[in-house]
């Protein structure tokens, strides 16, 4: 007897999946990827499923190539920006709303009829909602799930009650995310919670609890990705006041099930834009949308120095101008540049990238070291014409700005400033033994003059006599005539 061909890893996915979540499905017989919103499971492998269109119907995810799709991919597991699957994608033009999403699920509901009360009846665990955030069905349906049994004559109206006392951990919007508040076993502070497929408990808005391994609970805190590394290092510090030094555990005796993954859709690969197309097919963005959905990521091996400033000059070109191309246009004007200029041809080329990343490529770049390093370049050439003037602009800073590192820079910048702040200690050194030696000179010369002015009895009061003033010669006179 046969065994049953395997299950398919993406399948498997799928069974985890809750109503809400986007999937993308290929067919033999076509070249586009096709968005597909879950709505409901049905018998095995299929789902009710809404498209673009608006259609709702029951679709076979089974991937055996019958009559559904042969290849498909779960959003935010297999994917998370549509530009991965390297091929269009046919799909929502907006995000699908929440009352849409329940309006749908509804109408899927008083299909089944009866059949959704009958025992054993599927149950999803949660419902994605437009923000990513998971909440339980009861609550997001209302009393749709609920079933109403009358009692027989003389009887009472028996209700189930609308939803749990007890709710489950919402996905984290972004921006925010769950991590580890205390200690427990190989879980450190600040470790980073999944919250999807495991055993959680909402104990407060911003807390809970969280099944990380089987049996094992750890209590977790929802922070903002900003205002963590605070936060944590302030809990650590109590922790290590209150139990001691805390070390890292080591974890390379962990099994291969149990090692930390790298999670898809981490800032190491969100380096690309939702890709979209225009009416004829065309891959364009607007440039409006391609500075909304840009982001900011930091990366520890970032090979530029100083501060990010890519999204600040793409939010300026949007603001005065338009695009890149506009605004280029408008500082030309505004400084005299004439088009014929030199700058100007190197201006329109990094332009021209600038235009080309965002509204065709589709790129995040303010996330990507090779356009910050051109939105540097053309920050100098601002600056030194902000500086000076267009017949002579100021390019004094226009090293620091664009980062440039030349031959003379095989100097270590630790050492240029330990050689500069010890030649100015010596030259302080010098100075202060030469301004003693002045004073020192000073004061032996005044010494000398007192001591020749006390030597001559110039000194009044200075107890030598003062020589007798120089007595003028007694002439002789005239002698008496002799006597006659």
């Amino acid at each position: 007897m046969s065994s049953p061909p395997p299950i398919a890893a993406e399948v498997k996915e799928l069974r985890k999946c809750h109503p809400g979540q986007s999937v993308a499905v290929f067919y033999s017989d076509d070249v586009y990827w096709h968005e597909r919103i879950l709505l409901w499971k049905g018998q095995g492998d299929c789902w009710y499923i809404m498209t673009p269109d608006g259609d709702v119907y029951l679709e076979d995810l089974s991937l055996k190539g019958e009559d559904g799709p042969v290849k498909m991919r779960v959003k935010g597991k297999h994917f998370d920006y549509w530009s991965s699957l390297r091929a269009p994608v046919y799909r929502f033009k907006d995000p699908l709303e929440d009352e849409q999403l329940k309006q749908r699920i509804l109408e899927v509901l008083k299909e089944l009829g009866d059949g959704l009360h009958e025992p054993g009846a599927w149950r999803p665990l949660a419902i994605q909602k437009k923000d990513k955030s998971e909440v339980s069905p009861s609550l997001f349906l209302g009393r749709a799930l609920v079933p109403r049994r009358l009692a027989a004559k003389g009887g009472l109206i028996h209700e189930e009650s609308p939803h749990s006392p007890f709710s489950a951990v919402e996905v984290a919007a972004d921006g925010y995310v769950w991590v580890a508040d205390e200690i427990r076993g190989s879980i450190m502070i600040g470790d980073e919670i999944e919250v999807v497929d495991i055993e959680t408990l909402k104990l407060g808005r911003d807390e809970g609890l969280a099944a990380k391994k089987k049996g094992i609970w750890v209590r977790i805190k929802r922070l903002s990705v900003t205002g963590a590394p605070e936060y944590l290092e302030k809990r650590r510090r109590e922790i290590q006041e209150a139990l001691g030094e805390v070390t890292t555990p080591d974890r390379t005796h962990l099994k291969e099930t149990e090692a930390e993954e790298i999670v898809e859709g981490s800032p190491e690969d969100a380096r690309s834009l939702f890709v979209d197309y225009d009416e004829q097919g065309e891959r364009y963005k607007e440039w409006r949308k391609v500075v909304n959905e840009m982001r900011e990521y930091s990366f520890g091996d970032w090979p530029l120095e100083g501060p990010p400033s890519t999204m600040h000059l793409t939010k300026h070109m949007l603001r005065n101008g338009g695009d890149p191309r506009l605004w280029l246009q408008v500082w030309s004007r505004h400084k005299g540049v004439a088009e014929t200029d030199r700058v100007m041809f190197e201006l329109r080329t990094l332009i021209e990238i600038f235009y080309l990343g965002g509204v065709y490529d589709q790129l995040n770049m303010a996330s990507l070291a090779s356009f910050e390093a051109a939105s540097r370049r053309i920050q100098s050439i601002v600056d030194a014409y902000s500086a000076g003037s267009s017949a002579s602009p100021d390019w004094g800073a226009a090293r620091i700005i664009s980062g440039y590192r030349g031959p003379d820079d095989a100097v270590s910048p630790t050492l240029r400033s330990w050689a500069a702040r010890k030649g100015k200690e010596e030259v302080e050194l010098a100075q202060a033994r030469a301004k003693i030696r002045e004073t020192r000179k000073g004061l032996l010369t005044t010494e000398d003059s007192a001591a020749d002015a006390v030597a001559s009895g110039s000194l009044s009061g200075g107890g030598a006599p003062k020589p007798n003033p120089k007595r003028k010669g007694r002439g002789k006179g005239l002698e008496p005539p002799p006597q006659q």
